[in-house]
């Protein structure tokens, strides 16, 4: 969550301690999402694989696993996109209104 400036210790090595926290939490969500998008990529190609089979040998089984990869990938795409939601809302409040020397 954003800090506002009257939330900002005064002490540096309280300050240096926030930015420490800080930095390890953003090193914690961007590793989610490349997880996240590792998940996604290798469920899209399990499904263009199948989806290959499928027309060379029909199978209901090939056809269940599809549908169970696509929900599969639909779960990871909604997960991916709950988590960067926040952080691009997160990204717009910390932008400067225009003409502002700083926040």
């Amino acid at each position: 969550m954003p800090l506002t400036l009257d939330q900002l210790p005064d002490d540096i090595a309280a300050l240096k301690q926030l930015v420490a926290a800080k930095d390890a939490e953003l090193a914690a969500a961007k590793n989610g999402l490349l997880v996240n998008q590792l998940t996604i990529e290798t469920l899209k190609a399990q499904i263009a694989k199948l989806r290959r089979e499928k027309f060379g040998a029909s199978s209901e089984r090939i056809e269940r696993v599809v549908e169970q990869l696509d929900l599969a990938l639909d779960d990871a795409e909604t997960a991916s996109a709950e988590v960067a939601a926040p952080a691009a809302f997160a990204n717009e409040q910390d932008v400067a209104p225009i003409g502002c020397g700083f926040r």
